[in-house]
């Protein structure tokens, strides 16, 4: 059996790969009796003997506790803290806050009003026009300064330029106030 000389990648011989192939197996295999204490099934040393009690929990979830050994002094810890209490307290639920809907959402109904059927009105009575756009106050006050203002001072002939005035005045309002009211969002 030739001797195998081996070289790193430095150069230098390989002690591990150079040793003769024959030597490198030189242990004697176990014998049978040098197995049996491994192959057993039943170990070889004695199980123990427990030297206390079983434990005794004192409340359901404790962990045991143990009786001292006689002559043994215990050691005296403080007590136990118990553990913390988490009191959780639920707000009642409130009703969401009121949000603008979005732009694409429906609007709610809005009634669009004709401004040449609000003219006309004010046309044939002052104040019609004004009531028609939901403008009660405003009519209200056309249809009175016509009774109790203009019709008076026609007996002066004064009265019928200011009713030329009111019922131009209450005719143009009309028309604009429907067109206000119309471009309006809501």
């Amino acid at each position: 059996m030739a001797a195998t000389t081996e070289r790193t990648a430095l150069g230098t011989p390989d002690p591990v790969a150079s040793r003769d192939v024959a030597s490198a197996h030189t242990l004697p295999a176990p014998t049978p009796a040098q197995l049996a204490p491994y192959l057993s099934s039943t170990p070889s040393y004695p199980a123990p003997a427990p030297s206390y009690p079983a434990p005794t929990p004192s409340y359901p979830g404790a962990s045991p506790s143990y009786p001292a050994p006689a002559g043994v002094p215990l050691p005296s810890y403080p007590a136990a803290a118990p553990p913390p209490v988490h009191v959780v307290i639920h707000a009642p639920a409130r009703a969401p806050a009121y949000a603008q809907p979005p732009p694409g959402a429906l609007a709610p109904y809005h009634r669009k009003r004709d401004s040449g059927i609000a003219a006309l009105l004010s046309f044939f009575v002052p104040g019609a026009g004004q009531l028609y756009n939901g403008q009660v106050g405003k009519g209200a006050a056309f249809l009175l300064v016509t009774i109790f203002v203009n019709v008076p001072l026609m007996f002066v002939w004064v009265g019928f330029v200011t009713q030329l005035a009111t019922w131009l005045w209450a005719m143009i309002d009309a028309y604009v106030s429907a067109e206000k009211i119309n471009r309006s969002p809501g």
